[in-house]
């Protein structure tokens, strides 16, 4: 994983086999992907953690973008509120 200038880039690889009496297969591969993160991220604060096949990135976010209530109409009388929350 690496951070430069505002995009995040993960890259990896996979390996897995299957066999049987009958077969052996093996599968591979290569992959990246880049997301561009916001303005006035800190990059030295991204934390990564990976577990049981999953990738969990944690980037904090500037103050400036954190979550904010958005009101939302349902019809004609009803509203809910809805919360944004940043992780």
């Amino acid at each position: 994983m690496q951070a430069e200038s505002n995009v995040l880039t993960i890259s990896g690889e996979r390996k897995s086999e299957e066999s049987s009496a009958d077969y052996r297969e093996t599968f591979y591969g290569k992959f990246e992907r880049s997301v561009t993160l916001p303005q006035g991220v800190e990059t030295d604060k991204i934390a990564a953690h990976y577990k049981n096949g999953v990738l969990e990135v944690q980037v904090p976010l500037p103050a400036q973008l954190t979550g904010r209530k958005i009101r939302v109409q349902i019809g004609q009388k009803e509203s809910k509120k809805i919360e944004a929350k940043a992780a």
